[in-house]
């Protein structure tokens, strides 16, 4: 890991905590915008984005989506129940394995993820109206960068988003492991 030789700001922080600031302060507006949106619609933050991963993939085992989000079975039944009860999504059996649920939007479902992004879109353009487009690039640069350097940290999933299943999240640990401070990180996770 390189060493920081960031000067100080007038206010005595360094870039790296202006930028982690101003990266919190833009989590903490939009998870608040997407809770607003989300009740705008009569639903919950989880379910909302259980309508738009459902947007991007088509169909998934409802098990799949519950190991995803980290929710426990009886959770993300009643998640469903509400977004099924509401005529969002739809269930079905997979016909190659009768025991697995699978789940799908339906066109109520797929109109409500398509409101809810042009509403996002709107609200990211205009955020963005007024920057440059080198600022808009630099800007992008960085958080990738920013981004590629945590991966590493994200254990479980190379989308950071996986939550390991509780029964064989033990035998997942891969034996080579490389300490990294107070944090043990897989090798694969460094590839």
């Amino acid at each position: 890991m390189a060493t920081s030789t960031a000067r100080l700001s007038p206010q005595g922080t360094s870039p790296e905590d202006e930028l982690l600031r101003a990266v919190t302060r833009l989590i903490h507006t939009w998870v608040r915008l997407a809770r607003r949106d989300a009740h705008s619609v009569e639903l919950s933050l989880p379910q909302v984005f259980l309508l738009r991963d459902l947007r991007q993939v088509g169909e998934m085992r409802a098990t799949r989506w519950s190991d995803v989000v980290g929710a426990s079975p009886s959770t993300a039944s009643g998640l469903l129940d509400g977004l099924e009860a509401s005529g969002y999504i739809r269930r079905t059996h997979d016909t190659r394995d009768r025991r697995q649920v699978l789940i799908s939007l339906t066109p109520k479902g797929r109109r409500c993820t398509d409101r809810l992004k042009e509403t996002l879109l709107a609200r990211w353009g205009e955020a963005c109206r007024d920057l440059r487009r080198s600022e808009i690039v630099a800007a992008t640069s960085t958080l990738t960068h920013v981004i590629a350097g945590l991966d590493p940290f994200a254990l479980d999933d190379p989308r950071g988003c996986e939550a390991p299943r509780r029964s064989s999240a033990v035998a997942r640990i891969p034996k080579t492991t490389i300490d990294r401070g107070s944090r043990t990180i897989p090798a694969r996770a460094l590839a």
